[in-house]
């Protein structure tokens, strides 16, 4: 796709996978950030619709396994407009990766949720997938990981995150997705 470099004006080409990133003008030499709503053209979304008392169901039968593999597979049903938009291989594995999924689930649910909501504005529907959420099931994952040296909070917090709040996000994120796989796609403009 051809855009202009905002400092210069200069005629730039840039693909999907620019969208969001740092971009070092050829012509003036100054960075900019690749506009998002480049990455629209020509890629759509292969979600499917799934039915969210299933879900939940789901959820408390697995005690919230369900929904970790579930949601972290959904990465690889969009398209990949950042770098690093991670595969369904690299959500689901690094999920379970100890020390390093604490970090994880703040990164991997939060771009699940940006990722889901690009796909709904380029459809023309409002942004509904819970990125604030997500933020709070990782804290209350990092917070429920110190059950060993809290153990009574820890589970306290643990229980109210797998009996609670998940499911809730869970529900939540496929209702967005629900939605949006209702609504056609917009038909890509060429460039």
């Amino acid at each position: 796709m051809r855009i202009e470099c905002p400092h210069c004006d200069g005629p730039i080409n840039v693909g999907d996978r620019d969208a969001g990133t740092t971009y070092r003008c050829g012509a003036c030499g100054r960075s900019f950030v690749v506009p998002l709503d480049i990455a629209q053209t020509g890629q759509p979304h292969q979600l499917d619709s799934f039915p969210v008392a299933s879900l939940v169901l789901l959820h408390y039968i697995t005690a919230g396994l369900f929904s970790i593999i579930y949601l972290n597979l959904l990465h690889d049903k969009m398209p990949r407009l950042r770098r690093n938009d991670p595969s369904a291989t690299w959500a689901v594995g690094l999920c379970f990766v100890p020390g390093v999924n604490l970090v994880w689930f703040f990164f991997t649910y939060h771009r699940l949720c940006v990722r889901i909501n690009e796909q709904r504005r380029f459809n023309g529907l409002p942004e509904t997938a819970p990125t604030s959420l997500s933020v709070a099931v990782a804290l209350l994952t990092l917070f429920g990981s110190l059950t060993y040296l809290f153990p009574a909070p820890g589970l306290v917090v643990l229980s109210v995150l797998g009996l609670i709040v998940m499911p809730v996000f869970a529900a939540l994120v496929q209702n967005s997705i629900n939605d949006l796989v209702e609504h056609p796609t917009v038909p890509a403009v060429g460039c």
